[in-house]
């Protein structure tokens, strides 16, 4: 894959290309922007549409959470504080979900990162940050106990039924059955994630013919790292409610299209 440098300097990756359904299909996906397309059309991506799925509750009570942490850290009984000291204090309180954010992204980002090269038979260094080496560790275990032989890693899969495209993380046999792994950096498995997980399925079995017998979210913790691996249940359910995602995506995507014109 080529990179190129424009005149600012940041590095920007090349479009890469793959070939699907016997070379039939060629769908470009554009890392910086993560857009596919498919024939010079641009397709809608699974993670896009799924998070149509309004999750603001769970979300709303973490950054609460995260922002009466910092609170109690550093409102001290007893401690006189001015104005500028107080104003500071909330407007730091009031960030700390997005630092949070972005430190899980990093390990979450890491952990892939160091799963899919151990997948493709590299042989990456140990992280040294404890966080990641655990959630690698424990990855490891249970790949072990439950015999997972991996097949692919980061695979792109497309949908010609229903025109959307996605990654899946990793295809594979576990105890003996086909499967379908998805790897969640998260503090909890949320519905929207089933849906994602049946989308790729769909398009797998599409594309190949073959029948997944199971489907699988592995989450790492956000803080800590926790693992936790979950085999989920009601493949049908799940696909019809992530094609009612994708009409409502759809839509919403129409209608703000038409109010731009």
């Amino acid at each position: 894959m080529e990179v190129s440098f424009p005149e600012n300097t940041k590095t920007k990756m090349a479009i890469e290309k793959y070939l699907l359904y016997n070379k039939e299909i060629e769908l470009l996906f554009d890392p910086d922007k993560h857009i596919y397309q498919v024939n010079g059309k641009i397709v809608d991506g699974v993670t896009s549409i799924v998070q149509i799925v309004d999750k603001s509750g769970p979300l709303m009570y973490w950054a609460v959470g995260q922002a009466m942490d910092y609170l109690r850290n550093n409102l001290k009984p007893g401690k006189a504080l001015d104005e500028i000291e107080i104003r500071e204090i909330l407007e730091e309180a009031s960030k700390q979900h997005r630092f949070s954010k972005t430190r899980a992204g990093n390990i979450g980002d890491l952990v892939h990162e160091y799963i899919e090269k151990t997948i493709k038979g590299e042989k990456p260094k140990l992280p040294v940050n404890k966080q990641i080496r655990n959630s690698i560790k424990a990855f490891a275990k249970w790949a072990k106990e439950n015999k997972l032989r991996p097949k692919l890693a980061e695979k792109k899969v497309y949908s010609k039924r229903f025109r959307y495209a996605g990654t899946m993380d990793i295809e594979g046999l576990v105890n003996g059955k086909l499967a379908i792994i998805d790897i969640k950096t998260s503090n909890g498995i949320y519905d929207e994630m089933r849906y994602q997980v049946a989308a790729y399925q769909n398009a797998r079995e599409e594309e190949t013919g073959k029948k997944y017998e199971e489907r699988w979210i592995i989450r790492l913790g956000k803080e800590d790292g926790e693992f936790e691996a979950v085999r989920l249940d009601d493949y049908e359910k799940d696909f019809k409610a992530f094609l009612a995602a994708l009409i409502l995506y759809r839509r919403k995507k129409e209608l703000w299209q038409k109010a731009r014109q």
